[in-house]
């Protein structure tokens, strides 16, 4: 079998009220949404989430499988399936609320990955986040482990403890990815480089910080 790519976080469905009075719902999650696209070019993927046997579970389910994402275990460890309800005002602003659960049952270590990729609230949300840096610790010594922060504040908010849980997966990431805004959020009394240095200086090989139409610096 060839050595495939374990992605390790939230999956949950977003839910559009338009101001005509529609509906929709979406399958999304930082997480689903480097699995899904890792499956769609061809790369084995296997995605350790969590969900619930719900009507939102099954869309969940329902987008993965369509797009070849293999599950690493069962995900049914939730009462109900995180969502994102969005409303759009009649000035196209949209208004969100959040009804979030993040945890994660015993992921199966075996077959190893050639690499592990994090991100986003599955590495600050407890009580997920602790199994979340326990399986990253176990692999770090045999794959490749990349973390996007892709931080969150309005859910999570910001502060020490936050900024604690993102440092713990950087120190043990090969690769970081960060944008500025992250970096402003979680670091606001540092200048977006040092606190770049910051997190270099923690122990990932690189640390890339996206800059919205400026690109990106390395």
């Amino acid at each position: 079998m060839e050595p495939d790519v374990l992605v390790v976080g939230e999956a949950l469905v977003d839910v559009v009220h338009a101001g005509d009075g529609t509906v929709d719902e979406r399958a999304g999650g930082s997480a689903a949404n480097v699995a899904v696209a890792m499956a769609r070019l061809g790369r084995p993927v296997r995605f350790a989430t969590a969900y619930a046997e719900d009507g939102y579970g099954a869309v969940l389910a329902d987008h993965l499988s369509s797009a070849g994402v293999r599950l690493a275990l069962d995900p049914h460890v939730l009462p109900r399936t995180s969502s994102a309800v969005a409303t759009i005002g009649a000035d196209g602003s949209a208004h969100y609320e959040f009804d979030l659960d993040w945890r994660l049952g015993a992921v199966p270590l075996e077959p190893l990955p050639t690499g592990v990729h994090v991100c986003s609230l599955g590495a600050v949300v407890e009580p997920g986040a602790s199994t979340v840096a326990q399986l990253v610790e176990a692999l770090r010594d045999h794959a490749t482990i990349t973390y996007d922060v892709n931080a969150r504040p309005s859910i999570t908010g910001t502060g020490r403890d936050v900024v604690a849980r993102v440092e713990r997966v950087v120190a043990m990431a090969d690769v970081v990815k960060v944008s500025d805004e992250d970096l402003e959020a979680l670091w606001p009394d540092l200048p977006v480089d040092d606190a770049a240095r910051r997190l270099a200086g923690l122990g990932p090989r690189a640390v890339v910080v996206t800059r919205g139409g400026e690109g990106a610096t390395w």
